[in-house]
């Protein structure tokens, strides 16, 4: 190796560079462009693990750049605690014994030493699906543990751990490295051994974690362990998946503890308690609370709506999941109400319903005991507050009783000047069709809506207007249009002219890039995609952009 050459691959910084080029390389390869704030763990293909094991060989500036790379997310503790701690091996099936034991030889200071070369280039432990026996044995765990050689701190850099394992050496690693852990992931499974390595573990993070910002605890959560989860101060970010059978909802109002947090994901499981008789307005607020994604049904939603007291959000999506013969559907529209109420800075709305659908014979009961819920007044008075301020509005297969639904809605939209997206897909409760929009609507959006992007919604295609619009210069920005048809129409649910259709939209909105249809043909064909008029669309932009090149070049 030349002079020169040698001081450059001696370089540390400079090889701190390279690396740092090639990792991001290898995270592109791999779909990872940036990361976001809590991510599920980052893994570097094995083609670049190769690539990076032979840049180790190259010299100790080198090995070290290398190692940082290889060794910084984790998916396995063996290469820790037995190649590195020299573990007793298996003569007969290759590998370690397992569980893990040091019969032949104990770990001394040098075997550490090494152990620590390598653990504190780890950030992240990935300790999934790992077999019962990929522990320690116990008693040896025990001499670990008592050994005056093993260091102090084991993963001093670890800020991140996602733990599906249950093993005893997964366990007591994952309390050791509390103290550093930026973020954790908890799904142990819900076996009576998983609650009381998860009541253990909860138990040692709410005595000695720090800086623990983040949380995904999916199971196993019971009561016990979300005592000690709610007294998490400094939690900025909790995705909760709550068990019905397991979880007294008395608990949930226990959430406004959590005065720092600004992002909740929270799925809730059936057979809810009925929510009637159940304050609202809780005393205390989440004035940091910015994003809540609320899944379950609708009893539950109810319940989450009026225990969160909420006064700073910005964006809310509401997943409604029911079983047909649940009424809880009926309660989406008073539970956005809920949370509209005093949230007048909310910029993203979304709220989508899994299974629309009731049977007629509930659909009577529910209408006849409580009228109240086709009673929409306060629901798109809250809505129409939001609109100075809303970005993004999408109401999707969510069921009303009332008919006429959609046009107010539409009618609302058209009094949000800051509208960027905009989907409405509205599921009738009666036997009474939809009324819905005529395609001339489209005509008044592009004055009132000017910065929409993106629309969804349903139209009456009985007629398409031929004239041109009032506006024949437009330059909208609109770049996607998805086109629904009334659901039991029988005429007037797809366009008989489709040149047509496409001519019309083209004049509205000429940057228009993508219209996806979504109807049922006479024929019974079933469209969903990007289709004739989308085709008819592109070749009139193509024919535009020809005519100005031919244009330009002619003036030039």
């Amino acid at each position: 190796m030349g002079e020169s050459a040698g001081r450059v691959l001696n370089n540390a910084d400079l090889t701190s560079i390279i690396f740092s080029n090639l990792k991001e390389m290898a995270l592109g390869d791999a779909g990872f462009d940036m990361e976001p704030v809590h991510p599920q763990p980052i893994r570097i293909s094995g083609p670049w693990k190769g690539t990076f094991a032979r840049l180790a060989r190259t010299n100790r500036t080198m090995f070290h750049a290398s190692i940082h790379v290889l060794w910084e997310t984790m998916t396995s503790l063996e290469p820790f605690f037995g190649t590195l701690l020299l573990a007793d091996l298996d003569d007969n099936m290759g590998g370690f014994v397992h569980p893990l034991a040091y019969s032949f030889k104990q770990p001394k200071k040098k075997e550490w030493k090494r152990f620590m070369l390598y653990s504190i280039h780890t950030k992240v432990l990935v300790l999934d699906d790992l077999l019962s026996s990929s522990g320690i044995k116990s008693e040896w765990l025990a001499y670990l543990v008592a050994s005056k050689n093993m260091p102090k701190t084991l993963f001093p850099a670890v800020k991140r751990l996602f733990l599906s394992s249950i093993d005893n050496l997964s366990i007591f690693v994952a309390s050791s490295v509390v103290p550093s852990l930026h973020f954790i992931r908890l799904s142990l499974g819900n076996t009576q051994e998983a609650q009381t390595a998860c009541h253990a573990l909860v138990a040692s993070i709410a005595q000695n974690t720090r800086i623990l910002t983040g949380l995904r605890f999916i199971s196993p959560v019971w009561p016990k362990s979300l005592q000690y989860i709610f007294g998490l101060r400094a939690v900025t970010y909790l995705h909760l998946q709550l068990n019905a059978r397991a979880i007294p909802f008395p608990v949930i109002p226990a959430l406004n503890g959590l005065r720092s947090l600004q992002k909740l994901v929270i799925r809730g499981g059936h057979r809810i308690p009925d929510h009637k008789g159940m304050k609202s307005n809780p005393s205390s607020s989440l004035k940091h609370l910015k994003e809540v994604h609320a899944e379950g049904d609708g009893r539950f939603q109810v319940i989450l709506a009026k225990a969160l007291a909420l006064c700073s959000l910005k964006e809310l999506k509401l997943e409604f999941t029911s079983a047909e013969d649940d009424e809880g559907m009926c309660y989406i529209p008073p539970v956005v109400a809920l949370y509209a109420t005093g949230n007048t800075h909310l910029q993203h709305l979304d709220a989508s319903c899994s299974y629309p659908r009731m049977r007629p014979d509930r659909i009577a009961e529910v209408w006849t005991k409580h009228p109240e819920y086709a009673d929409y007044r306060r629901f798109l008075a809250e809505i129409a507050c939001m609109g100075p301020r809303l970005r993004c509005l999408n109401l999707v297969k969510i069921p009303f009783f009332s008919t006429t639904i959609l046009q107010e809605l539409l009618a609302l939209a058209q009094q949000m000047p800051t509208l960027e997206s905009l989907a409405l897909h509205a599921i009738s409760l009666t036997s009474d069709n939809l009324i819905l929009p005529r395609l001339s609507i489209l005509e008044d959006m592009a004055k009132t809506n000017p910065r929409l992007l993106v629309l969804e919604t349903q139209f009456n295609f009985s007629q398409v207007p031929g004239d041109d619009p009032t506006d024949s210069v437009s330059s909208h920005n609109l770049e996607k249009i998805t086109l629904h048809s009334g659901e039991g129409y029988h005429t007037g649910c797809y366009p008989a002219d489709e040149l047509q259709l496409a001519q019309y939209l083209d004049r509205l909105f000429p940057r228009l890039k993508v219209v996806e249809e979504r109807w049922t043909t006479i024929n019974g064909e079933k469209r969903a995609g990007p289709g004739n008029v989308q085709r008819y669309l592109h070749s009139f932009q193509d024919v535009r952009a020809r005519m100005a090149r031919e244009s330009s070049r002619y003036v030039a």
